[in-house]
Parts: C-alpha cells; structure tokens; sequence
C-alpha cells in the first residue's frame, strides 16, 4: 500500500522482473549479436565451450539484472581445479555483462566482474629436444610412405616445426599468402605479420599437389583430427 500511495506499481515491477533475461538468454545474444559477427572461428569455439560447459550449467537461470559480484567469485571459485578454464570464463563473463550494459540489461559500470582476482597463472613452455624431433620426423616420413596420413597432414605438422607458426595459421593458409618475401599473413591474432619461409619450409610447400582455389593445407578436418586423434 505504501508503494501504491508513491505512484508505484510493485506488481508491475514484479511482472517485469519474471520477464527480464536470463543469463542463458543472455549467452544466446551474445553468440548471436557479437561472437559470430565479430570473433574468428577459434574464439568462437572458445566462448561456445565456456558458455556450455561452465556458465549456463552454474548461472544459467539467474536474471542478469540480479548477478552480483558474489555469484561471480563464487563461479570462478567453483572451478579453482581448472584455473586457467576459471580465468577464461571470468573474462568471457565480463565480456558479457559489459554488452549487457550496452543493450540496457544492466545500469552502466554494474559489471559484477569487476574486482573479481584471477588466479596466478604460470608461462608454459615446452620445446621439442633435437632426439624428440628427429623421432617426430622419422614418424612423419612414415606415415607419409605408408598412407597413414596424407601428404596434407605431414606437410603441415611440418610447417608448425619450421616456422614457428600457431595452428590455425597453417590450417587457414593460402597460396596467395606465400611470397618471395615469405608468408604474408593478413589477418592473424596480432594483426597482419610477414613470416620468414627457411628453404626447408618452401621446399614442403613445393611439393604440394596446387588446386586453383584452395590452400596448401586443404584437409583442415583430417588435420585437426590428426592433432586430437580420437580413441
């Protein structure tokens, strides 16, 4: 009754409450309206696991306008096991309520994930030995000579070891990248970047079966498969 004598309706508010979006929802919209329109495939698949695997099974029913900074530490606190899974969800959330203010989902500068510490996380390295290395090279010539995996596969396991590239370099390369000056690439994590090709590197790539319209690593899912055989 006091409310209704300030000239506010609490039941009205209540019904818009039962109607606000849920952090499910909200993980839709962001797929929908910023993940597929502005990240490339890798990211994709990233904000698509975090998403499925640790936000909507943990928070997927709260309404956005009620998570509070608690319920994030507390998420991010549930998967301390994982702290590298549990830092990566903390900024895909962030992401997420940061858009959530700009769709009007949220006041602005309420992002509960501010403030929120991630856990320290330690430089892995790991760099093959020159006896790893030969052995990884016998496995290669092997499996080429006996058809186990196709001159595809082999030659872009070969490219990562000669030119210090990341994977999904090597599955998106084209021909029109590869100059005499080495491979220009448009469009990486960092921006556009040249890449010095050893001669090793382009002597792989000479002996690639060339196809007007695809790439020297043109089996990207046998590729893929390769790196993460299934049992």
């Amino acid at each position: 009754m006091g409310d209704l004598s300030r000239g506010e309706n609490p039941v009205e508010e209540i019904s818009q409450h039962r109607r606000s979006a849920t952090i499910a929802a909200l993980c839709d919209r962001v797929w929908e309206m910023h993940v597929l329109e502005r990240c490339k495939p890798s990211t994709q698949n990233e904000y698509r696991r975090m998403m499925d695997q640790f936000i909507k099974p943990s928070i997927g029913t709260f309404k956005v306008i009620d998570v509070e900074r608690k319920d994030i530490a507390d998420l991010h606190h549930k998967f301390k096991h994982i702290p590298y899974q549990a830092n990566r969800t903390l900024g895909v959330m962030s992401k997420m309520f940061n858009l959530a203010e700009i769709w009007g989902l949220r006041p602005d500068g309420s992002n509960p994930c501010r403030h929120v510490p991630k856990y320290p996380e330690k430089k892995r390295e790991r760099y093959l030995s020159h006896a790893e290395l030969q052995n990884l090279g016998r496995a290669l010539s092997d499996s080429e000579l006996d058809g186990t995996q196709t001159p595809f596969v082999v030659a872009a396991f070969r490219l990562l070891i000669l030119t210090g590239c990341r994977l999904g370099e090597i599955q998106t390369l084209k021909w029109e990248f590869i100059t005499p000056q080495g491979m220009e690439l448009p469009d990486t994590k960092t921006g556009a970047r040249r890449i010095p090709l050893p001669q090793a590197a382009r002597d792989v790539l000479n002996g690639l079966p060339r196809t007007v319209g695809t790439n020297p690593i043109n089996n990207k899912a046998q590729f893929a498969l390769a790196m993460h055989p299934l049992s």
